[in-house]
């Protein structure tokens, strides 16, 4: 695991981050330290990081194995408006980002990984005493696109 983000997380965050990822994983998880970051990933147009750049740049420039890069940038991929992250299918490089998963100042602490069968996903956590729902309004029948607007 490799936090590439542009402010530092906090030791009890990434060690948050690695518990979860061993669970998930099964497999013991070692961070690595390195300074570098990919500088050519930055789109200054979007404002933003492309996630395949990252992919590329993680492959060359990071340890040997499987690696999980994790940041706090915005992702793209130029079809998308943003990601959360991307993965090399079958190959040893995958990146994640929280920049997304919470408006900025709030901390969202029900997101845990956790295994699913063959993969990890998000997913929320159980916490010990539950939070009150809010209860919702039901949603409006759907429409198709070539339905006239409701008069």
């Amino acid at each position: 695991m490799w936090w590439i983000g542009e402010r530092h997380p906090g030791e009890t965050d990434l060690d948050h981050v690695r518990f979860h990822l061993e669970r998930a994983f099964e497999l013991s998880v070692a961070s690595w330290n390195g300074t570098e970051r990919p500088e050519d990933a930055y789109d200054a147009r979007r404002k933003q990081w492309s996630s395949s750049r990252i992919l590329a740049w993680l492959a060359r420039a990071g340890p040997e194995g499987k690696l999980i890069a994790v940041t706090d940038v915005d992702l793209f991929i130029p079809i998308l408006t943003f990601v959360f992250g991307e993965a090399q299918v079958g190959g040893r490089t995958a990146v994640v980002s929280t920049a997304r998963l919470a408006e900025p100042g709030f901390r969202d602490e029900r997101l845990v990984l956790h295994s699913s069968s063959s993969s990890a996903r998000a997913a929320p956590a159980r916490r010990s005493s539950p939070v009150p729902s809010t209860p919702r309004a039901p949603a409006p029948p759907a429409r198709s696109w070539r339905s006239p607007a409701p008069r």
